[in-house]
């Protein structure tokens, strides 16, 4: 065959390639993640599958428990599982897929327990216990919210004061101020009495019941010029 100026066009014969022909190569081993056969799709789109032993896929009801601890978080579970781990593992055939498998989920959980106590680590670095509140140390630098200390009364400035705050009923009080809190925790008193009080006026005074002092210090009341008015008020109310 020649093209219009006659020089004869060399013939490719067989060196063509044909559409029909794949350019994937047999995998030499079972372990190379591709399929024999017409299925031609590569190991990362077969998802979850090519990474789990046949073994643990049909049995995976029995596996189950691994997954649903590490998806729960609860400490205490995970080492239960990591007992049950090392017993399934200590059971399955040496270099067998199931093992390496399980191998990698025992060092999950491993992990996860870690995890679980550097949280609680951290967490009782920043968080203290003062007569049933939970106090937990602020970022100064989160805004420039003028606040004030509920055992102090003074102001609270976050960008210039390092204080905290309890999770439970919002406490607020300088770092200072920590060890001077008087006033119990009142989420305390709700999970203990969780119920609503009914009477308007409690027959309990400032006079009979407190002694004219302050429920929470001690601190005696003074009166100047409204004593006399004081009194009538506190006559009605007992």
């Amino acid at each position: 065959m020649a093209d219009q100026e006659g020089t004869p066009q060399k013939s490719l014969g067989t060196d063509v390639i044909s559409p029909s022909k794949t350019l994937y190569s047999t995998p030499s081993t079972s372990t190379s993640g591709f399929n024999s056969g017409n299925d031609m799709s590569p190991p990362w789109d077969q998802g979850w599958q090519l990474f789990i032993p046949a073994s643990i896929q049909d049995g995976s009801s029995r596996f189950g428990f691994i997954e649903n601890a590490l998806s729960e978080g609860n400490e205490q579970k995970l080492i239960e599982v990591e007992e049950q781990c090392k017993s399934l593992v200590n059971e399955c055939e040496e270099g067998s897929d199931e093992r390496r498998w399980l191998v990698r989920q025992l060092v999950e959980v491993r992990l996860k327990i870690q995890e679980k106590k550097d949280e609680d680590v951290s967490l009782k670095a920043t968080v203290r216990l003062v007569l049933g509140h939970h106090m937990q140390l602020q970022d100064n630098n989160l805004n420039n919210t003028k606040l004030q200390c509920d055992r102090c009364c003074a102001a609270i400035w976050a960008m210039i004061h390092s204080w905290f705050r309890c999770i439970d009923c919002d406490y607020v009080c300088h770092t200072r101020c920590l060890s001077l809190i008087t006033r119990a925790c009142v989420h305390v008193a709700v999970s203990e009495r969780p119920e609503y009080e009914l009477r308007i006026c409690p027959e309990v005074g400032l006079a009979s019941s407190q002694r004219f002092k302050c429920t929470e210090c001690n601190t005696p009341v003074t009166f100047s010029e409204c004593i006399s008015h004081f009194s009538i008020i506190s006559f009605y109310w007992l």
